[in-house]
C-alpha cells in the first residue's frame, strides 16, 4: 500500500489530481483515519468543513478526503505509474469514442451511395446499354442454350496466350493450390482468358442444374461448414480464413455469403480461385448472392460503392465482366443448413407470411429487382437488402434508400417458426460493434462480415461462422487478416514478420480513424459542391435578421436538410 499522508505532503488522488494534506486524523462523518487534501484545481466538493465540522480551510471546491492510506506522495514512483495508468485509460477511451464517432459518420456516408444507387433511375439506361455492347460480338445463329454463344466464342480464343498464372485440365488440387501461392506471392498475376472464361463456363454449368433459387446442405461427415460474410474484393481475408480454417477439401466446406464484388481490388481473383476448387471439390464451395452481384452496382465507381465493372476491365474485358453477371444470376439466393439455419445476405421480408416455399420458386435467372412492385419481387430484392432492427415490426431502411426495409425481432420470431428453424444467418453490413459478428434478436439472427479493416479503413475485425459435423449450435470466430505481402513472407517459412510491413493492431483504432475522417471529409466537400445553390438559398432563408450571420447549429441543421446525410458536423 501507500504509505501514511503527512500534513503538508504533496500527494495525487484517484492518480491524477495533485493537491497538498491539510489534515490527518478521524473524523466525525466515518470510521478510521483521513486525510484532507487541498486540491490545485477546483475539482473537490468542499472548503474543509464537512456536517458542519471544520477539519481545514481551503478555498471552495478545493477540499477532498481520502482515507490516509490512499493519498500516494505526487513524487514516488508508485503514484506515477497510476498517474500513467490514469493517463493511458483515458486517451484509450477518448481513442475508442473518436473511432466510434468516425466509423458512424463514414457508414452514413456509405450507406448513402447506395441510397443514390436506388435514386438513379437513369443509372438502368445505361446499364442495359453497357450490357448489350459489351455481348454484341455473339453469334446470331438460333440460340439453343444461354451459354452458347459463351462457349462458342471462348473456343475462338487463342490456346498460346501466356498468363503469369495457369490451370490446365483436368484441374488437380495441386494446380489450385500453386494458382493460390501465385496470387498471394504476385501481385496482378493473372490466368490467360481463355482460362478464365472456361472456368467460369463450366461454373455456371454447375450451378445453372439448380432448379430451385434454394439449396439444402449439410455439414460433411467428420468435417465442418465455413460461412464466410462480404469480402468486397479483399483477396487477403479470404487466404488468411482458407490458411486459418483449411481449405475447401471433401471435409471442409465453405459457403460464400454473398457481396464478393466492388469495393476492393482482388475480387477477379477471389471468384476465379473460389470456381477453381469448386472444379476439383464440387460440394466444397457454395456462394450465395448479394446485391453487389448485381450489374447496375459493378457499373458504379469504386468511389461510390461500386468498382468491380473497372476491375475486370482492368484485368480483362467488358465481355469478361458480362460472363460475371451469367455466374452471379444462376447464384442461389439462399441456403438451408441441415433443419435449423436459413442464411441469406441481406435479411427478411416486409411483409409476413413468406414461406421457403415461396423463396425457392422466385426465378434467380435476372438482376435483382430495383424498383420491385410484386409479390416475387419484394422478396427477392429483401433477401439481398434488408436489415434487422431492435424495434418489433418493419421500418424503412431510409439511410440505404427508398424500398430498403428493415425488420424487427417479432418478424424474426414468425418467420423462423412458420418455417420450422432456429436462426437466420446474414452478412450485408460492418456490425456496428466493429466486430466480425453482430447478434441480433435474441441470437435468433446473426450477421457475420468477413472482410476485416472494410475498405483499408474502418478498423473492423472479420468473422466466419463454423458449423461442425453433428452439431447444431454454430461457433463463432474473428480475425485480422494481415496484408497479402505479410501472408507471403509467413508462408515463405518465415518465423517472425519485420515490424515494418506488420499490420499494427494496436493502432487500428487511430489509424482507421484518420483515414475514415479523410474520407469523409472527400465525400462531404463533393457532395457540397453538387448542392451548392441549395445550401446557399436554404442558408440564406435561415437568415432571417439578415446578419450574414449563422449560428453553428443554423449551419449544421442546415448540412443535414440539404446534404440528407445525418453527420456529426
Amino acid at each position: 500500500g501507500f504509505a501514511m499522508a503527512q500534513i503538508g505532503q504533496k500527494v495525487l488522488v484517484n492518480g491524477k489530481r495533485k493537491g497538498i494534506v491539510r489534515f490527518v486524523g478521524p473524523v466525525k462523518f466515518a470510521a478510521g483515519l483521513w486525510a484532507g487534501v487541498e486540491l490545485t484545481k477546483p475539482t473537490g466538493t468542499h472548503d474543509g468543513e464537512v456536517g458542519g465540522h471544520r477539519y481545514f480551510r481551503c478555498p471552495p471546491g478545493h477540499g477532498v478526503f481520502v482515507q490516509q492510506d490512499q493519498a500516494p506522495d505526487a513524487d514516488n514512483k508508485e503514484a506515477n505509474a497510476t498517474r500513467i495508468q490514469s493517463f493511458y485509460r483515458g486517451r484509450k477511451q477518448r481513442m475508442e469514442t473518436q473511432h466510434q464517432m468516425a466509423y458512424r459518420s463514414w457508414n452514413e456516408l456509405d450507406m448513402g451511395d447506395e441510397a443514390d444507387f436506388l435514386q438513379q433511375k437513369a443509372e438502368f439506361a445505361r446499364v442495359n446499354a453497357s450490357l448489350v455492347a459489351s455481348v454484341g460480338k455473339q453469334p446470331k445463329p438460333v440460340v439453343k442454350h444461354f451459354l452458347d454463344p459463351w462457349i462458342a466464342q471462348m473456343e475462338e480464343l487463342p490456346d498460346n496466350e501466356k498468363g503469369s498464372a495457369a490451370l490446365t485440365w483436368p484441374i488437380t488440387i495441386e494446380q489450385v493450390m500453386a494458382l493460390k501461392d501465385t496470387y498471394l506471392t504476385k501481385v496482378g498475376a493473372k490466368l490467360p482468358k481463355k482460362t478464365a472464361w472456361r472456368l467460369l463456363i463450366e461454373c455456371i454449368q454447375h450451378w445453372d442444374k439448380l432448379t430451385e433459387a434454394v439449396i439444402d446442405i449439410e455439414p460433411p461427415a467428420g468435417g465442418k461448414i465455413v460461412i464466410v460474410g462480404d469480402t468486397h474484393g479483399q483477396l487477403n481475408d479470404v487466404l488468411w480464413i482458407f490458411h486459418t480454417y483449411g481449405y475447401p477439401s471433401p471435409t471442409n466446406h465453405y459457403l460464400f455469403n454473398g457481396d464478393i464484388a466492388d469495393r476492393g481490388e482482388f475480387a477477379v481473383e477471389i471468384i476465379l480461385l473460389l470456381c477453381a476448387f469448386k472444379l476439383v471439390y464440387p460440394e466444397a464451395i457454395k456462394i450465395n448472392r448479394g446485391n453487389h452481384e448485381n450489374p447496375d452496382m459493378n457499373l458504379r465507381e469504386r468511389t461510390n460503392g461500386g468498382g468491380f465493372h473497372q476491375e475486370v476491365k482492368s484485368k480483362y474485358d467488358g465481355a469478361t465482366f458480362h460472363l460475371m453477371q451469367e455466374l452471379f444470376h444462376v447464384l442461389p439466393l439462399a441456403t438451408i443448413i441441415g433443419t435449423h439455419t436459413i442464411v441469406m445476405h441481406g435479411g427478411l421480408f416486409r411483409r409476413d407470411g413468406v414461406k421457403l416455399s415461396h423463396i425457392r420458386q422466385l426465378d434467380r435467372r435476372q438482376p435483382c429487382p430495383d424498383n420491385p412492385s410484386t409479390y416475387q419481387e419484394f422478396i427477392h430484392f429483401d433477401l439481398l437488402w434488408s436489415d434487422p432492427m431492435a424495434e418489433k415490426g418493419h421500418g424503412m431502411q431510409l439511410a440505404r434508400g427508398p424500398g430498403c426495409t428493415r425488420f424487427g425481432p417479432d418478424v424474426t420470431g414468425r418467420f423462423l417458426k412458420s418455417n420450422g428453424l432456429e436462426r437466420c444467418v446474414r452478412s450485408h453490413e460492418v456490425p456496428s460493434t466493429l466486430r466480425g459478428f453482430e447478434v441480433h434478436h435474441n441470437a435468433r439472427c446473426i450477421t457475420v462480415f468477413s472482410a476485416s479493416n472494410y475498405c483499408g479503413a474502418t478498423g473492423n475485425y472479420g468473422g466466419v461462422m463454423l458449423f461442425d459435423s453433428g452439431e447444431d449450435r454454430p461457433e463463432i470466430k474473428e480475425h485480422w487478416a494481415p496484408s497479402l505481402e505479410e501472408q507471403a513472407l509467413l508462408a515463405g517459412g518465415e518465423r517472425t514478420v519485420p515490424a515494418s510491413l506488420l499490420s499494427s493492431q494496436s493502432n487500428r483504432d487511430s489509424e482507421a480513424s484518420k483515414m475514415m475522417e479523410g474520407d469523409i471529409v472527400s465525400k462531404t466537400k463533393q457532395r457540397i459542391a453538387e448542392r451548392k445553390s441549395d445550401l446557399e438559398w436554404y442558408y440564406i432563408r435561415a437568415d432571417v435578421k439578415k446578419s450574414g450571420l449563422l449560428s453553428t447549429t443554423e449551419w449544421a441543421e442546415g448540412l443535414v436538410a440539404v446534404l440528407e446525410r445525418d453527420l456529426n458536423y
